[in-house]
C-alpha cells in the first residue's frame, strides 16, 4: 500500500503535469452516479454453444465461423470441420455482446456456400441438400505496379507471389479493376484505359483520355451496377467500361488528411470501401441526385504505413498493399480497422483488386495423417494442429482496463493499466486444444505502481495440464514457478504470470503511440489433448488480473471474478471495497461498481482523471440498463465517443 505521504507528493505532481479539466468531474453525473441492476458483472461478451450439421459432409471440407457485426460485416474467428464418417461439430464460442448473427461458410473443392442465422445460446447450423448450391469460386488476387508487372497473389497459399502473368504493354500503372464474369482486368496506364482478357490472353484498348486527364490511384469494377468506380483524394467518378464515358461525378465527404493514395474496394453484394493515406472509409451514403458521397472513417486513426491498394475477395476479407517497396501485404478488419501483416511482397504494388472465379479440385491428400485433407487442413504438415479459434477474432484485439488503488476507489478513468489481448487456440483433428498462444500488449501504463499481469484459466485446468510455458517476462523473483512455467499455487489451479513489472512492457503514460508498446506472445503447450468443451478453453479472456505493485498477495480482478489462492483474502471488505466471497461477489464497491472492465475490442484509452462516462457518452446507459442499450457503446460510431478527451495515438 502507498504511504500517505508519498499519494499526496504523487497527487500534486500529476495535477501539474496534466491541465486541469473543469467539464469532466467524476461526481457530476459520473461514475458514482450509476445504479446497475442486480447481476449486471460489466461484461461485454456473450457466450454460445455452435452446433453444425451437414447432411452432405464431404471429407476435405472446412467450415469457416464468422459473427456480424452491426456494421454487417463478417468478423471471422475460427473454423472447424466434419471427419470422415461424421456428420456434425460443436464449438463452444464466445462473441461481442452486440452481435446478433452468425454465419458459418461451407468451403469444399474451391467451392463455398454460407448458412447465416440468429444467435442464440445453442445456435443450430444445417447444410442440407436443398440449401447446399455451391459457388464455383476460390479466390486469386491480381494486382499492378509501377514497374509494369501484372501479377497474381494467392491469399489461401501463404500469401504466394504467384506468377507475373503479363509485362504490360505501356509501362507501369496505379489503377486496376477486375470483372468476374466477363473475366477481364482493367488497367489505367496514364490517361489510357485498357482491359486484358483473361482467356485470350489479349490486351484491348477501351478509350483514350479520362476525367482525371492523368493517372489516378484508384480504380474498382462494380458487380451490382456494372460500372468502373474511379477516384483521387475527394472526387470520384463512374465510367462505362464499354468505352470509358463519365456516368456521375460525385464528391467525397469524410475524409481527413491526408487524402491521396489508397484505392476503392466493391464487395459482390456492393459495399464500398476506400482507402487513403489517412486510412480505411466506408461508404455510407451515396447521393446520385446530389452527387455527394458520405463516409465513415473505420480505422479510427491513421495508419502506421500508406495504403496504396484494395481488395476484397470471395470470402470477405479485405487485403491492401502498401507504399513500401517491396510493399507489405496487409489483411484488415472491415469492422474495426485491426489489421494483421500477410506478408513481406518481393516487389511493389501499387493496386490491387480480386478475382473470385476459378475451380481448383481437393487432392485426396493427408500428409500429416491426421484424417484431415490438406486442403482443409490449417496445418497440413504439423499432426497436432489442424484449425485455430480466435479471441476475440482473427485481426481484433480485446481489452482489460484496470483501477489499480483497489480496496480504494480510483477516479474511474480505466488507465492505470490497459492490456490488449489476442489468443489462438490450436486446434487437432479432434476438436481438441494442443496449443494456446496468448498475444498482449500493454496499450497504457499511467499508474506510479510498477504492477505485474496474470491470467487464471477456467477451474477444470490444474498446472500439469500444461507441458511448458514459454514467453514470460519475470524479474522480482516474487513468483515461484513449477518446472512448466506454471505458477506454484496451493490448490494447483492453472495461472499464468505473464510479467511481474509493467515498467518493463512499456513507457509510463496513457497515450502511447503503436510503436512503443511492448509485444509479447506466451505459448503454452498442453501435455494432452484438452476438450474445448469440457475445460471451458473459448471462454477468452478468462479471468485477467494484476498484481498490484507486485505484490504477488494483492490481486485486482474483474467484477466478480475470483481471486487465486495466493491472493489475501483479508484485504476484501477494507476501505471501500465491498466483496462477499462467501456469497461468490469479488471486485466491487457498495454501489456496485468495478475496478477493472473487460472490452471486447480495441479501448481507446481516456484522458488522465477523465472519468470514463465523460469519453464514452452511452457507458453509463448500457450499465444502468444491465447491457441490453448500447452493448456496442466503445465503438467508433456517430456521437458514441467524446474524442477531446480520447487519447488520439491509441
Amino acid at each position: 500500500m502507498k504511504p500517505t505521504q508519498f499519494l499526496l507528493i504523487f497527487t500534486l505532481l500529476m495535477a501539474s503535469c496534466f491541465p486541469k479539466r473543469d467539464d469532466v468531474s467524476p461526481s457530476d453525473g459520473g461514475f458514482e452516479s450509476i445504479t446497475v441492476p442486480e447481476g449486471f458483472a460489466y461484461e461485454t461478451t456473450t457466450q454460445i454453444s455452435l452446433n453444425v450439421n451437414d447432411e452432405q459432409a464431404n471429407n476435405g471440407a472446412f467450415y469457416e465461423i464468422a459473427f456480424v457485426d452491426v456494421d454487417g460485416q463478417e468478423i471471422e474467428i475460427g473454423r472447424g470441420f466434419i471427419r470422415e464418417g461424421e456428420n456434425s461439430f460443436s464449438y463452444p464460442l464466445t462473441f461481442p455482446a452486440h452481435v446478433k448473427e452468425l454465419v458459418v461458410n461451407k468451403v469444399v473443392n474451391g467451392q463455398q456456400v454460407k448458412q447465416k442465422v440468429d444467435l442464440t445460446p445453442t445456435t443450430n447450423i444445417s447444410f442440407t441438400a436443398d440449401n447446399q448450391r455451391m459457388l464455383d469460386c476460390t479466390p486469386t488476387i491480381y494486382g499492378v505496379n509501377g514497374d509494369g508487372e501484372l501479377f497474381t497473389i494467392d491469399p489461401d497459399n501463404n500469401y504466394d507471389w504467384g506468377t507475373v502473368e503479363q509485362q504490360m504493354p505501356d509501362g507501369g500503372s496505379f489503377a486496376c479493376a477486375v470483372d468476374k464474369y466477363n473475366k477481364r482486368v482493367y488497367i489505367n496506364f496514364e490517361e489510357r484505359l485498357r482491359y486484358y482478357d483473361l482467356d485470350t490472353k489479349e490486351w484491348v484498348t477501351i478509350a483514350e483520355g479520362n476525367p482525371f486527364n492523368r493517372q489516378y490511384p484508384r480504380m474498382e469494377y462494380n458487380h451490382v451496377t456494372k460500372e468502373l468506380w474511379i477516384a483521387d483524394n475527394q472526387t470520384m467518378y463512374t465510367l462505362d467500361p464499354a468505352d470509358g464515358s463519365i456516368k456521375k461525378k460525385f464528391t467525397i465527404e469524410g475524409l481527413a488528411e491526408p487524402f491521396g493514395g489508397g484505392d476503392i474496394a466493391i464487395s459482390l453484394e456492393g459495399e464500398v470501401f476506400m482507402c487513403c493515406f489517412s486510412g480505411l472509409y466506408k461508404f455510407t451514403d451515396i447521393d446520385d441526385v446530389n452527387g455527394i458521397i458520405k463516409t465513415e472513417r473505420i480505422s479510427a486513426e491513421n495508419l502506421p504505413f500508406k495504403p496504396t491498394s484494395l481488395a476484397i475477395d470471395q470470402k470477405d476479407r479485405l487485403f491492401m498493399g502498401t507504399t513500401d517497396n517491396p510493399s507489405l501485404f496487409v489483411e484488415m478488419d472491415k469492422a474495426t480497422g485491426a489489421y494483421d501483416l500477410r506478408g513481406n511482397m518481393p516487389g511493389k504494388i501499387n493496386d490491387l483488386s480480386a478475382f473470385p472465379c476459378t475451380l481448383e479440385e481437393c487432392e485426396n491428400v493427408d500428409s500429416d495423417g491426421d484424417g484431415v485433407l490438406d486442403c482443409a487442413d490449417e496445418f497440413p504438415e504439423d499432426p497436432t494442429i489442424s484449425s485455430v479459434i480466435y479471441g476475440p477474432s482473427k485481426l481484433g484485439w480485446g481489452s482489460i482496463a484496470y483501477e489499480d488503488l483497489w480496496p480504494s476507489k480510483g477516479d474511474y478513468d480505466f488507465n492505470d493499466l490497459v492490456v490488449n489481448y489476442r489468443f489462438k487456440l490450436y486446434v487437432n483433428a479432434d476438436g481438441e486444444a494442443t496449443k494456446m498462444e496468448i498475444k498482449l500488449k500493454q496499450k497504457a501504463r499511467s499508474a506510479s505502481y510498477d504492477n505485474g499481469f496474470g491470467i487464471m484459466l477456467p477451474e477444470k485446468m490444474v498446472s500439469n495440464h500444461v507441458l511448458k510455458i514459454t514467453g514470460t517476462n519475470l524479474n522480482t523473483g516474487a513468483i515461484n514457478l513449477n518446472e512448466n512455467g506454471t505458477e506454484v499455487n496451493p490448490d494447483n489451479r492453472l495461472v499464468i504470470i505473464a510479467y511481474d513489472q509493467s515498467t518493463q512492457m512499456s513507457e509510463y503514460g496513457h497515450c502511447l503511440p503503436e510503436d512503443e508498446y511492448n509485444i509479447m506472445n506466451v505459448e503454452v503447450f498442453f501435455a494432452r489433448p484438452m476438450s474445448v468443451q469440457d475445460f471451458g478453453l473459448t471462454n477468452f479472456p478468462y479471468n485477467p488480473f494484476i498484481l498490484k505493485n507486485g505484490d504477488r498477495k494483492h490481486e485486482i480482478h474483474l467484477f466478480n471474478q475470483e481471486p487465486t489462492a495466493l491472493h489475501d483474502m483479508d484485504i476484501f471488505g477494507s476501505m471501500e471495497d465491498a466483496s462477499d466471497p462467501d456469497s461468490g461477489a469479488y471486485y466491487q464497491t457498495a454501489k456496485k461498481h468495478p475496478w477493472a472492465i473487460h472490452i471486447i475490442h480495441d479501448y481507446r484509452v481516456v484522458e488522465e482523471g477523465v472519468d470514463i462516462t465523460k469519453a464514452y457518452n452511452y457507458f453509463k446507459t448500457w450499465a444502468e440498463s444491465g447491457g441490453v442499450s448500447y452493448p456496442d457503446w466503445y465503438k467508433d460510431n456517430t456521437g458514441y465517443r467524446n474524442e477531446e478527451v480520447i487519447c488520439t495515438d491509441n
